[in-house]
């Protein structure tokens, strides 16, 4: 099996809790998610 090796930043992706708000301004809670390439692409290596 080969190994791989990711570098880079992690960011992170903010979802609003809410549905159907017609602005940034109306959110009232976010939920943060773990994002950017390196994490993305090294889930999907081991999938």
């Amino acid at each position: 099996m080969a190994r791989v090796f990711c570098l880079g930043e992690v960011l992170y992706d903010c979802i609003a809790e809410q549905v159907g708000v017609d602005a940034v301004e109306d959110v009232q809670s976010w939920q943060r998610y773990a994002g950017g390439c390196p994490p993305s692409c090294g889930a999907a290596l081991t999938s």
